[in-house]
């Protein structure tokens, strides 16, 4: 097994070093919700410039200036090192944050700046173009949840001797562009075994002048919590730290907390809890995650189990009873803005999916009997003109729509916003919350929505054979190829306009389409 390189224990070790010399000004901030919105200037003091490192502990975003007040006690004081290792709400390095506005005497270099080391949280998302450009840093560290490094965002950083990227996953050529320009010529990159090979055979990562693969880059471990065993019984906290975790058998809410505390504060990226069965309780609430795979089976998804969370893939359970209130309140989970409730759900909690703004297409299940207020106020308690949604609901008659809270034991005021949609006393004009949504409903259904409060409300009403009202809904719907069909209840495009009726509609053009004969409906690749 290869030894890890210096510039590793460096990044584990930095604070404690700097602190060690007595000369040295360490600062901690910690700004975890009170006063928020948060600036840092106030919290900065003074004394700003004759800081040396900075810690920063905070689980919400500074103000937009944050980036820059630190840029300039780099510049114009003496703050080399920043640690934002437990700066759980930090998304992004936004573009040219710590590159220098002034410029050397040709007028065009940027004027370098101090800072030497810092850590990014496992949070982060992305960087920005030339985020740091012509920066003083020696060292860095790329955590596996960002995403996207912007062009740029490291060039002239002649002092970069070392740059590491946790993860098993390759990074994309146009990521080396962040290191195109002005790097030392016996750079190093280290990447996670296996990789080595991808980097070396890029043009795109031809400004290091060596790539190493180190095994510290990424780790994962397999846990089997035995009957009546904890976590902290199989594995020491040490042991945790790893970038990717695959957890069976009975998982308590003090195991989920420990688990929760490595993502939020340490390399756990990737999490598999599929093999687990879990309780009512435990939450991954303001975490931060690459990959999270459910249990397959929950009686109930617990309350507020990933409000204000962002995972980037996720893999919801085969099988749940009930989706708890908040579960998935504030929270960034579905990429490709789809949400599909499992078959077997029959209701929705209070706020289940509040403020959910990533989600544009709903399937709601045969089983689905109850929808609490706000469950499917995907706008939060604001109006937004241009936001679309597609809701398609597998169920001959809506469901029952409960102005009761039934794990408060109250009844929502009827005077504010009510129903699932948040939707404003009446609902009718401009501040109706589904105007601009579309609703798809089996095929004679149409009428059973029309007449019912709430459901009456929505741009358009469309009627598919893509739901059947029962079990076998849209997952269910097999492609066949066939050339044409014989007598046939009826024939739809895929968005549910009926195109023919009866014989084979021989003069279709070919694609696909949705036949329903019998009662049943399915997809069929047809026409000339």
């Amino acid at each position: 097994m290869k030894k890890t390189l210096a510039f590793i224990v460096l990044f584990t070790a930095f604070m404690s070093v700097v602190s060690m010399a007595q000369e040295k000004k360490t600062k901690v901030i910690e700004a975890n919700g009170s006063g928020y919105p948060n600036t840092l200037e106030s919290r900065l003091g003074n004394d700003r410039y004759e800081i040396d490192s900075i810690v920063i502990i905070s689980d919400y975003g500074f103000d937009d200036d944050a980036m820059e007040l630190l840029r300039d006690c780099c510049e114009n004081g003496r703050l080399t090192g920043i640690d934002m290792s437990r700066y759980t709400g930090l998304l992004g390095i936004v573009p040219n944050s710590f590159m220098s506005k002034n410029r050397e005497d040709d007028g065009v270099t940027p004027r370098r700046i101090n800072l030497k080391y810092i850590t990014l949280p496992g949070s982060l998302n992305w960087i920005g173009d030339s985020a740091f450009a012509y920066t003083s840093l020696e060292c860095v560290e790329i955590p596996t949840g960002v995403d996207n490094i912007g062009t740029g965002a490291f060039s002239g950083c002649a002092n970069l001797k070392n740059v590491a990227f946790r993860g098993s996953d390759p990074r994309g050529d146009a990521d080396g562009n962040a290191f195109a320009a002005g790097m030392p010529p016996d750079a190093v990159l280290h990447v996670c075994p296996g990789l080595g090979g991808h980097y070396r055979n890029s043009d795109s990562w031809k400004s290091f002048g060596e790539v190493r693969e180190e095994d510290a880059l990424f780790k994962s471990l397999d846990i089997n919590l035995e009957a009546g065993k904890s976590l902290t019984d199989v594995v020491d906290m040490a042991g945790l730290d790893v970038d990717s975790v695959h957890v069976t058998g009975m998982l308590s809410a003090e195991d989920l907390a420990l688990l929760k505390e490595k993502v939020q504060y340490g390399h756990l990226a990737s999490l598999d809890l599929s093999g687990c069965e879990m309780g009512e309780d435990g939450n991954l609430c303001f975490c931060s995650i690459s990959y999270l795979r459910m249990p397959d089976r929950m009686e109930m998804i617990p309350h507020g189990f990933l409000e204000r969370s962002e995972v980037r893939h996720l893999t919801m359970p085969q099988s749940y009873d009930r989706i708890g209130v908040g579960s998935f309140e504030y929270c960034k989970a579905f990429p490709d803005g789809t949400l599909t409730v499992a078959e077997g759900c029959r209701k929705l909690d209070f706020q289940a999916f509040y403020s959910c703004r990533t989600i544009n297409k709903i399937v709601l299940p045969s089983t689905m009997e109850v929808l609490e207020p706000h469950s499917l106020a995907l706008t939060g308690d604001h109006y937004v003109p241009d936001f679309k949604v597609d809701l398609y609901v597998n169920r001959m008659f809506p469901p029952e729509l409960t102005q009761y809270f039934e794990e408060a034991d109250y009844l929502i005021d009827t005077g504010h916003q009510n129903g699932p949609f948040g939707c404003v006393g009446s609902c009718d004009g401009s501040i109706c919350r589904t105007g601009t949504w579309r609703l798809f409903v089996p095929v004679g259904a149409k009428k059973n929505y029309e007449n019912t409060d709430h459901w009456n409300h929505f741009m358009e009403i469309i009627e598919t054979p893509m739901l059947t009202g029962v079990s076998a809904g849209i997952g269910d719907i097999m492609t066949t190829p066939m050339a044409g069909t014989g007598h046939t209840d009826g024939i739809y495009t895929t968005d549910g306009r009926m195109v023919a009726r009866g014989a084979a509609a021989v003069d279709l053009s070919r694609g696909l389409y949705i036949v329903r004969e019998n009662g049943q409906a399915r997809k069929v690749l047809m026409g000339r």
